[in-house]
């Protein structure tokens, strides 16, 4: 084994990490108490602000005549009152509407300050894009902010036509969308500018299991395969419910739909935090595109602290694009399908400056599974109950520190050629299901002449142990 070696002991610091277990989001959570999962920085806006910032009579709203003070109800200020089923609702000479005289649908274009207060539903009409969607838009600032926003968690308005959104400033808070998406489409503002500091949040999205194609519940966040769109920057999607986007039971053919999607082109700052995502024909999250003739572009995502499970593919599939943080998220039922191995992770696509990071990762055939990456760090994570926790092949340079493995049928599998170091310092490996052609830790001999394995812990009651580094090593 050259200079490497199998310890019995370990040192401390980063076996820390790999004994804590995600912390997931669950309910409701309290904004002012938020703080970001590991490894992720805050985002500064989109969490902590709320409409009620309205409240402060330093601020005013100009409806025609002049600023004055917002309008409120019991639920706090606004600007615009909208509920379908009210029997004097009107669109017709009623621009922003009230509690006695509601519109029937969102206004477009609204100004920087808005608060748009929805009530009822289903909303069906489109009002945008030929009135193939509803359009919610506008141009809000740093300091005056719009939001479009259902009452409460428990009193939302439901939507039944598919929602296009863009703009600065933007937040969607607390609507029901019931088998339908909404989709980031700067291109279709006016002179196609740059939409930024968009805000998804407290929204509950249920598909109805059956739709397919390659398209997402939240998408648009970037551009698919053309640079030439325009950018989608600093995005919050948080404490969202989205479920059953697709059939993910079927054993057939690929029905690509995801929870969210973030493109390899155009976007930047994305913050995917504290949502439960599951029952997706595709992905949970995608972040990333296929190869084109273009570089990728899109840059700095973070997934963290969320719930991603049962999906027709996998928790989390990161291609085409650089700089992603995966923290803290809880993961798990991932089995073969038509179109996925069942990995929770996946990596490829010439991805790179990726962090995997204090995750929670079991019952899938595979934990991570990463091909064609450079520079991928798995830190402090926790896998059980897999066949291979992470497997990886040609090009990928992966440094694994730091975790806990038990309960699977091989830990570290490098599967076929991989020319590249791969750092493996400061792990745990217990509990191995297959004795006789499982591993704790499997090299080739090419990968492992270029790799260090130190300070590992492997424990089996029987005391016990199979790696293969270059060459098998078992005890007796």
């Amino acid at each position: 084994m050259n200079d490497t070696k199998i310890s019995r002991s370990f040192q401390g610091k980063l076996a820390l990490i790999a004994l804590a277990t995600a912390i997931v989001g669950a309910g409701l959570l309290r904004s002012a108490e938020w703080k970001p999962p590991m490894g992720i920085p805050d985002p500064g806006f989109g969490i902590r602000s709320t409409h009620q910032m309205y409240s402060d009579p330093a601020y005013t709203y100009d409806f025609g005549a002049g600023p004055v003070p917002y309008p409120a109800t019991i639920n706090g200020p606004y600007t615009h009152y909208v509920d379908l089923n009210h029997s004097a609702a009107t669109d017709t000479a009623n621009p922003y509407g009230s509690p006695a005289t509601p519109r029937k649908t969102i206004p477009l274009n609204l100004p920087a300050g808005s608060v748009v207060e929805i009530l009822g539903g289903p909303y069906t009409q489109g009002t945008f894009n030929g009135n193939g969607y509803i359009g919610i838009y506008g141009t809000g600032t740093a300091t005056r902010p719009i939001f479009v926003r259902g009452v409460s968690n428990t009193e939302r308005p439901t939507f039944s036509r598919s929602i296009i959104v863009f703009g600065s400033h933007l937040t969607l808070e607390y609507l029901d969308v019931l088998a339908k998406t909404i989709t980031v489409r700067s291109d279709l503002s006016p002179g196609a500018a740059d939409s930024d500091h968009l805000v998804f949040r407290h929204l509950t999205m249920t598909g109805n299991s059956t739709a397919s194609g390659a398209s997402a519940a939240i998408g648009g966040i970037g551009a698919w395969n053309d640079p030439s769109k325009p950018k989608v920057t600093n995005v919050v999607v948080w404490n969202n419910t989205i479920s059953d986007y697709g059939d993910w039971h079927q054993a057939a053919a690929e029905n690509d739909y995801q929870g969210i999607e973030v493109g390899g082109y155009n976007a930047a700052d994305v913050w995917i935090v504290d949502n439960t995502i599951c029952h997706m024909g595709g992905d949970s999250i995608r972040v990333g595109s296929n190869p084109t003739s273009f570089p990728f572009t899109s840059r700095r995502v973070y997934v963290g602290r969320n719930r991603l499970y049962e999906n027709h593919e996998n928790a989390l599939d990161i291609k085409g694009i650089f700089d992603v943080v995966a923290s803290q998220n809880e993961m798990h039922g991932f089995t073969p399908s038509t179109s996925d191995p069942g990995a929770a992770i996946v990596i490829h696509y010439g991805c790179a400056n990726i962090w995997i990071v204090a995750n929670h990762i079991y019952q899938g055939t595979k934990g991570i599974a990463c091909a064609d990456a450079g520079d991928i760090y798995v830190f402090g994570n926790v896998f059980h109950d897999v066949g291979q926790a992470i497997e990886f092949w040609t090009n990928c340079e992966i440094h694994i520190v730091g975790n806990t493995f038990r309960q699977m049928a091989t830990g570290i599998n490098n599967n076929g050629t991989s020319p590249q170091p791969h750092p493996i310092i400061n792990n745990i490996f217990t509990g191995l299901t297959d004795k006789t052609n499982g591993y704790h830790i499997k090299l080739g001999s090419g990968a492992a002449a270029l790799s260090a394995m130190q300070n590992n812990l492997i424990y089996e009651a029987d005391s016990s142990f199979r790696v293969y580094w270059g060459a098998t090593y078992t005890t007796p």
